[in-house]
């Protein structure tokens, strides 16, 4: 599979711990990300937040690795509540076919990424400034949207985990496939997606700033590097 992401070198056993933040109030609590190795043929990530006793989530991406490229392979994830699952959700996008909109069955685009695997797959971006790029998010089942990256310009990061030499990227859903003029008035009023990436090394995400809703006024989500 032909793919557009590019294989950062991600050392084996990479564990980083993120503050969790909503709107003005304090840091509600931690996510815990680590990447391991499958050999040399995969990364292996898992996402961890919440206690076993209250709200939780569990994510497992496994993304491929060859010849210097990463192919998204699969996505599971599941919320819980006291130990009782409340959602779960599964991907698999290598070697799959899916119903697509029209009716049609066919394969997942090259560029497919849960929104969640952008920690990781993102880290293969091409940082300059000004440089853009294109991939499919996917949403739920056999949904994907188109999203448009573009890296804006480099700058220095005081967060938890201490100071840093960093890459902003601007991520925001594109509707230029649907038209022109709608993709111009969406993107006046949704509020944007904003990663900061370590400049340096295997571009460790060091801040991700999200919206918690697709209106101005709602407040936003922020996973900072603690450690």
């Amino acid at each position: 599979m032909i793919t557009p992401f590019r294989d950062p070198g991600i050392a084996d056993g990479e564990k980083s711990v993120y503050s969790i933040k909503v709107g003005d109030a304090p840091a509600t609590g931690q996510l815990t990300s680590i990447v391991e190795h499958d050999g040399d043929e995969a990364y292996v990530a898992s996402i961890n937040t919440g206690s076993d006793d209250q709200y939780s989530m569990k994510v497992e991406q496994r993304i491929q690795r060859s010849k210097g490229s990463l192919v998204m392979e699969s996505y599971k994830a599941a919320s819980l509540f006291a130990g009782k699952v409340v959602s779960r959700e599964e991907g698999y996008f290598v070697d799959t076919q899916h119903l697509q909109f029209g009716g049609e069955v066919g394969p997942f685009p090259s560029g497919t990424m849960p929104l969640l695997s952008a920690a990781t797959l993102l880290r293969g971006l091409d940082f300059q400034r000004g440089s853009k790029a294109k991939y499919d998010l996917w949403l739920a089942f056999s949904v994907v949207w188109p999203l448009e990256v573009k890296v804006e310009k480099r700058t220095t990061m005081k967060i938890g985990a201490g100071s840093f030499d960093a890459w902003q990227v601007r991520i925001r859903p594109s509707f230029n496939h649907i038209n022109g003029l709608l993709d111009k008035v969406v993107a006046g009023f949704l509020p944007p997606f904003i990663l900061h990436m370590d400049a340096h090394g295997s571009h460790r995400m060091l801040r991700f700033s999200f919206p918690s809703g697709p209106l101005p006024w709602n407040p936003r989500c922020v996973l900072e590097l603690e450690a």
